[in-house]
């Protein structure tokens, strides 16, 4: 079996004995460092009608795009980050760091609780560096000085301010030379400290806030293992980025939901632990709601997963842990499970779940959890991918749809009307939320309001986010719980427009399909 890896750039030759990759073992393990970097959104584009709510989510996520030529994940879209480096543990930083921030905390949070025992990588190599620096100080700096040479983002602050601030950072604004100066950190890393001295700043290591770390499941003896550490940045405001045109080509802010969106329809592609990473970031309706998040989970114990990759007769599934079939045992670092099984009745079987299923034709992976986080960190929403041999369409031009179109039409302009005219209307807010409830919903990109079921809810500090399919319009979109009304019955009377269709003996390769109705039924 093979099994996806994770989302890494390639180490750089080291340049002598105090710079170059850092790894551990006999395995080759690498340790890594990438950056879950957010920033808050403001809606710039001409102002809407005073009744138009603001976006369902206030914060973007920075995607970067690798280049094909890459000879790992190329063309993948890969959250910032990268190796390890012997120069981010070099002894020279302390008098950077001083007088404000000492050893061996250097102003972060007290030393998180030690991770469970598994799995327990080979012995560590890196104890003949010069290890000035606690690993999670040298990996944040990997993680700052690896976003700077990708995307040319500072995530640097002035050494004369003290304790960092309870609100979201700021990146430092791009200065005179960055060109020249990335080309130099990119060929030495030990020039990223004195490009910091030059600056008179230190890497924002504070404003960095653990999240997960992956491991890289087993793919074939003597391939690349990563041991990745994934922190997560709260800006205030999305910085100018620069990709570097050599490991990364391209970028793009995206919310998670429209990341998500855009893996599905097939415009990107993301490696399952970004995937996973992303979803579980659609349980946050803010930016503010996030920062808390961190901030609340800072004292937690960060777990170290090694996904288990279970082929199937037909596919394969990435067992994590927590997960009924998921086993704490060594062997599975150089090792896969097998079954003569189908991937549905392995999935019909279970009830305790905590997996990612790979569907090797379309590329896309579902989610399926059941359990519940060991400490206060969340698990992503399920993502089930339907059958790729169904879809859903607007029914527009055939009876009995088309007899009715001047009544959808004038149904539409009457809903409008009413709920606008309703919008403070507190009798007309449901009391309550719940999955597969019919409700009418304002869509931002529509502006208007429609007809949509709750497919599932997600807290926050302020209110709810739900994700709702709108019915007429064949199409999921996140509301907030104060652009949700009671559906009133008047505008209930005419069905549904979105109808759910299966193509036998087709296999939809892009997202326009012709078909005919003796090929198509109506599921």
């Amino acid at each position: 079996m093979r099994a996806p890896a994770a989302p890494e750039p390639e180490g750089r030759k080291p340049s002598n004995a105090m710079s170059g990759p850092l790894r551990s073992g006999p395995s080759g393990w690498r340790r890594a460092a990438s950056v879950l970097l957010t920033a808050g959104w403001k809606h710039r584009g001409p102002a809407g009608p005073s009744l138009s709510p603001p976006p369902a989510e206030g914060f973007r996520l920075l995607l970067l795009q690798r280049s094909k030529g890459q000879g790992f994940l190329p063309g993948a879209h890969v959250f910032p980050g990268g190796i390890l480096d012997a120069a981010d543990y070099s002894a020279d930083w302390l008098s950077l760091f001083a007088p404000h921030h000492q050893p061996p905390r250097f102003s972060l949070n007290p030393s998180p609780p030690p991770r469970s025992p598994f799995p327990v990588l080979p012995a560590d190599r890196t104890h003949a560096v010069d290890r000035a620096l606690p690993d999670d100080v040298a990996l944040r700096i990997c993680a700052i000085r690896e976003t700077f040479e990708e995307a040319g983002v500072l995530l640097l602050r002035p050494r004369a301010s003290l304790a960092a601030a309870p609100e979201p950072a700021r990146a430092l604004p791009p200065p005179a030379g960055l060109a020249a100066w990335r080309a130099q950190v990119h060929r030495d890393p030990r020039q990223f400290l004195r490009f910091c001295e030059h600056l008179d700043c230190t890497p924002d290591i504070w404003a960095l806030h653990d999240w997960s770390v992956w491991l890289t499941p087993f793919i074939q003896r003597g391939g690349r293992r990563y041991d990745t550490t994934f922190f997560l940045c709260c800006l205030s405001e999305p910085p100018p980025v620069y990709p570097d045109l050599a490991e990364v080509v391209g970028c793009k802010w995206s919310s998670p939901s429209e990341a998500t969106e855009s893996f599905v329809s097939k415009e990107i592609w993301l490696a399952p632990p970004q995937f996973y990473e992303i979803r579980r970031l659609e349980n946050f309706a803010s930016l503010s709601d996030l920062h808390k998040f961190c901030l609340d989970l800072a004292l937690e114990e960060v777990e170290r997963w090694l996904p288990i990759s279970l082929l199937t007769a037909d596919g394969r599934i990435q067992l994590l842990p927590g997960d009924e079939l998921y086993l704490e045992d060594s062997d599975f670092l150089e090792n896969v499970l097998t079954t003569e099984k189908k991937t549905e009745e392995i999935m019909k079987e279970g009830r305790k779940f905590h997996r990612l299923v790979i569907h090797s034709l379309n590329h896309v992976y579902s989610i399926h959890v059941t359990v519940q986080s060991k400490n206060k960190h969340v698990f992503p929403k399920n993502y089930v991918v339907e059958d790729p041999g169904c879809f859903w369409v607007i029914i527009k031009g055939c009876s009995p749809f088309l007899d009715h179109e001047m009544d959808y039409q004038k149904l539409n302009s009457a809903m409008n009307d009413f709920y606008n005219s309703m919008c403070g209307d507190v009798e007309i807010k449901p009391l309550m939320l719940e999955e597969g409830q019919v409700c009418v919903v304002y869509c931002q990109e529509l502006k208007c309001w429609c007809r949509a079921v709750i497919k599932s809810i997600v807290s926050s500090a302020d209110h709810y986010l739900a994700e709702c399919f709108l019915v007429d319009f064949a199409k999921s979109i996140p509301v907030k719980s104060k652009n949700i009304r009671v559906a009133v019955e008047t505008f209930m009377q005419l069905p549904y427009r979105a109808k759910k269709f299966r193509l036998y003996c087709t296999k939809p390769v892009t997202l326009h399909i012709d078909f005919c109705e003796d090929s198509a039924e109506i599921v």
